[in-house]
């Protein structure tokens, strides 16, 4: 922290998976099948940062970055098709794993003395597209978006109370969570 007006973190990770196991959800014609597949090799790396800084006593603002890159190196399963082992790492992906994501959330807060305070907090968050489950189904698959949401809350002068009014999803993105 600088100052106490600023603050930065970073974040990085590496993994690197041998003979891992995978839950795999596969649509079928009237549902989801489960199994266990050996993925085999896998690669998962990025970094995530995260900062503050209250650019006045009333004003502040915050942000997040994530990057995220993951991918399958190796997967060998069985093609009944063909009715032989493959390698469809090509093909899958990680799962609810947006390459990239970020956030930011400025704050302004009115001082009103014996009246308490109102702070009036907008923020906007984004991630980008990813794929309900390893295997790529277009109709379940996610596209990237971007979700604006708000807060306007009050809070007592002694700290004790607070009422808030807080709008999510401001601009009705429309957006899948689940298949």
């Amino acid at each position: 922290a600088l100052d106490r007006n600023f603050y930065f973190a970073l974040a990085g990770f590496y993994s690197d998976y041998k003979d891992q196991q995978v839950t795999i959800q596969v649509p079928t014609a009237t549902n989801i099948a489960s199994f266990v597949n050996n993925a085999a090799d896998s690669r998962i790396w990025g970094f995530e940062a995260e900062a503050r800084a209250h650019m006045t006593e009333n004003f502040s603002i915050s942000g997040t970055f994530g990057y995220t890159n993951a991918e399958f190196k190796e997967v060998i399963t069985y093609d009944p098709v063909t009715q032989q082992n493959i390698d469809v790492s090509d093909v899958w992906d990680f799962q609810n794993t947006p390459s990239v994501n970020f956030s930011i959330a400025p704050s302004y807060v009115h001082d009103m003395g014996s009246g308490g305070t109102i702070t009036f907090a907008p923020s906007l968050s984004h991630r980008s597209e990813y794929q309900q489950f390893e295997v790529p189904n277009p109709i379940l698959d996610s596209d990237g978006y971007t979700l604006v949401d708000a807060a306007i809350v009050w809070t007592s002068a002694n700290n004790r109370y607070q009422i808030s009014a807080v709008g999510r999803n401001l601009a009705d993105e429309r957006y899948r969570i689940g298949g």
